[in-house]
């Protein structure tokens, strides 16, 4: 009679093992799995903040030439010198203003084995605030032949602040969005992850050509009182933070 039992004791055992499905895989595939398992539901967000460029960075490249190494740089030093005090002049800060690039190329002429000059180019970042000042480049632009407009990019003083503020609007978007579905279907949501998908910034209007040979560079910037008329509307570019998020919520009732 012991046995019996015994025997009817292995066999109910081995029915329940069979019937229970085994759970294998990592610990994050298993999470996934049980989260599957209690009705997830995904919601996205998304926000837009548009705002104005507060500053302009703009690069101007001061080019001569000269027969001589020594003569050119001397010259281009000089003319460096008169782009700084114009520019300190029209009330740009000197630490607005920053050397950037500088080379040197020789041309050796027609089989020749001692270069017959040079010719030295600079480049200086200036940083702008507001229109007035971005005339004041401009000026200087126009009143030196060696001087030419290069790249213009605008930028956001308050970036970090603005994104933040685009994700939080995105979060907004989530918590609206629950609330609708919680009243629309007479349920709890409760939260169990959020997915930051980033802060992408869009700008309004496009940087400008970087400047080259003087023979070949066809800006109107490079046409005698165009670089003047063409910030004289005082506007900077625009910029939009897109932010978007996404959250997972589980159905408690």
């Amino acid at each position: 009679m012991k046995n019996i039992y015994m025997a009817m004791v292995v066999l109910f055992l081995s029915q329940a093992t069979i019937a229970a499905p085994e759970l294998t895989g990592s610990p994050s595939e298993l999470s996934t799995y049980l989260l599957d398992a209690r009705k997830i539901i995904s919601i996205n967000g998304a926000a837009e903040i548009k705002v104005e460029a507060n500053q302009a960075v703009v690069v101007l490249t001061i080019k001569n030439e000269a027969r001589s190494l020594d003569a050119a740089l001397q010259e281009n030093d000089r003319l460096q010198g008169l782009v700084n005090k114009s520019l300190l002049k029209g009330g740009i800060g000197k630490d607005k203003i920053k050397a950037a690039n500088f080379s040197s190329t020789p041309d050796y002429g027609w089989l020749k084995d001692k270069p017959k000059s040079y010719e030295i180019s600079r480049e200086v970042k200036v940083s702008v605030d507001n229109a007035a000042q971005m005339r004041v480049v401009a000026k200087v632009v126009d009143s030196i032949d060696e001087v030419f407009m290069g790249t213009m990019s605008f930028e956001d003083s308050h970036k970090s602040d603005n994104e933040l503020l685009a994700v939080q609007k995105a979060l907004d978007n989530i918590l609206a969005k629950k609330a609708l579905y919680e009243k629309a279907f007479a349920v709890s949501l409760m939260l169990v992850k959020v997915v930051d998908q980033g802060v992408r910034p869009v700008y309004a209007a496009p940087r400008m050509r970087r400047a080259v040979k003087t023979e070949i560079f066809s800006s109107a910037m490079q046409k005698p009182g165009m670089a003047a008329d063409a910030v004289a509307s005082g506007q900077f570019a625009g910029i939009s933070y897109h932010a978007n998020a996404m959250a997972e919520f589980v159905v408690v009732n």
